[in-house]
């Protein structure tokens, strides 16, 4: 069955990142390595929309988003990926 567009409703969150040298109780299965503060968008609603327009889909996101400094943000990842 072919679908001419897909509606996503989910989370779009900005998500920071920060280098830190030790955890303070014992935790390895994964290795973060990153350099400094990182921030990025993020969120299932987020990831699966544009995993879905990566592929070729027509998609829109509907999600609610904050009137603050990240929304220009988020707003413009938008507008670079093709997602309405």
């Amino acid at each position: 069955m072919l679908y001419e567009k897909i509606v996503i409703s989910g989370l779009v969150n900005i998500e920071t990142t920060v280098a830190i040298d030790e955890f303070p109780i014992e935790y390895s299965p994964i290795d973060y390595r990153f350099f400094g503060v990182e921030t990025s968008i993020s969120g299932v609603g987020y990831n699966v929309t544009k995993a879905l327009n990566t592929l070729g889909s027509k998609v829109d996101v509907l999600s609610l988003i904050g009137n603050d400094i990240y929304r220009e943000s988020i707003l413009n990842e938008f507008d670079k990926e093709g997602i309405n």
